[in-house]
C-alpha cells in the first residue's frame, strides 16, 4: 500500500490589494483600495497583530511539517515591509511571496497554491489565515491526523472539508482587550479544505460559508482551534456578536491557560503589548 504523504499548505493574503471586487468594501480603483490597505495606521495594527498574534502561534505549532504562505503586495510600504520581514524571519515555515497588485484576486491565490503544492503527495491540506488570526498550536497536527479517517470519502469525492467550529474572537476595540468563547461554521481560520496536488481549483476558489454546497464538510468541536481579530477595520463585517459561544465560559485564569497551551500567547504580555501600542504609537 503506498505511504501517505499529507501535505499542508497554508496562505494568508497580507493586506494585498488586489482586484477591488474581492473586497466587501466598496472602491471605486485599485488606487483607492491601495490607500486604504496601505494607510500608515492600519498597517501599524496589521503589523501588531502579525507580531503578537499571528506568528506565535504559527511559530508554536507541534508538528513543523507545513508551509505557510505570506501574500504580500509589491508596493507594500517601507517601513512595515522591513518590519514584517523582520518578524517572520525567525519562522521557517513562513515563506514570503510578493506579488503584482491589481490582480484578480482568486487566480492569484490559485496559481500561487498550486505553484506550492507537492506533486508527490496523496493529498494536500489547504488552509487560510486571514491576517488578524491566530490557530491551535495543534491545528497542523490535526489537519494531518484527521485525514486518515476521511480518507475513504475523499477517495469518491474530489474534495472534501474539516470544520473546527469553536475558537475564540479577539476584541481590539477597546484599551482592554477583550476575549471571547465563538463557535461558528465555516470561519477561515479553522478550515481545511482537503484537495489532490493536480487539481485545477483550491481552497480559494470557493465563498468559506458556502463550502457545504460543493462539498461534503466534517466538523470537529471538542477544542477551541483559531482566534479571530475584531477591529474597526475588518472586511468580513463579524461583530462582538458574531459566533457567541454561550455555552461555555472562562474564569480569567481559565482565558490564560486557554491562550498559552491552545494559542503559545500569554494574555498577559498580549495585554501589555497592546497598551504600549495605543500610548506608544510603535507596532
Amino acid at each position: 500500500m503506498q505511504k501517505l504523504h499529507i501535505q499542508v499548505l497554508l496562505i494568508c493574503r497580507w493586506s494585498v490589494p488586489s482586484s477591488v471586487e474581492a473586497f466587501d468594501h466598496d472602491f471605486a480603483s485599485v488606487e483607492d483600495l491601495r490607500a486604504f490597505l496601505y494607510d500608515p495606521e492600519r498597517l501599524r495594527l496589521r503589523v501588531w497583530l502579525l507580531r503578537h498574534v499571528l506568528v506565535p502561534s504559527v511559530r508554536a505549532q507541534h508538528d513543523e511539517r507545513f508551509k505557510l504562505l505570506l501574500m504580500l503586495g509589491e508596493n507594500l510600504p517601507e517601513p512595515f515591509r522591513s518590519e514584517v520581514m523582520k518578524i517572520v524571519a525567525s519562522v521557517p515555515q513562513i515563506r514570503p511571496v510578493f506579488v503584482s497588485e491589481g490582480q484578480p484576486h482568486r487566480d492569484q491565490c490559485r496559481e500561487l497554491m498550486a505553484r506550492f503544492r507537492d506533486p508527490r503527495a496523496t493529498v494536500v491540506a489547504e488552509g487560510r489565515l486571514d491576517d488578524d488570526d491566530a490557530i491551535a498550536v495543534d491545528f497542523v497536527a490535526m489537519a494531518r491526523s484527521f485525514f486518515p479517517q476521511l480518507r475513504g470519502f475523499f477517495k469518491e469525492a474530489p474534495k472534501l472539508a474539516l470544520d473546527f467550529p469553536r475558537g475564540f474572537l479577539l476584541d481590539l476595540r477597546e484599551r482592554e482587550l477583550g476575549i471571547k468563547p465563538a463557535v461558528h461554521r465555516l470561519w477561515t481560520p479553522a478550515l481545511i479544505v482537503y484537495t489532490r496536488p493536480a487539481a485545477p481549483t483550491g481552497l480559494l476558489d470557493f465563498k468559506h460559508h458556502l463550502l457545504w454546497q460543493h462539498m461534503d464538510v466534517f466538523s470537529w468541536q471538542e477544542q477551541p482551534m483559531y482566534l479571530r481579530g475584531l477591529h474597526g477595520s475588518n472586511d468580513s463585517g463579524i461583530t462582538s456578536e458574531s459566533g457567541r459561544d454561550t455555552a461555555r465560559t472562562y474564569t480569567a485564569d481559565e482565558l490564560d491557560a486557554q491562550m498559552r497551551y491552545r494559542f503559545g500567547i500569554e494574555r498577559p504580555e498580549l495585554q501589555k503589548a497592546w497598551e504600549i501600542f495605543n500610548g506608544a504609537g510603535s507596532c
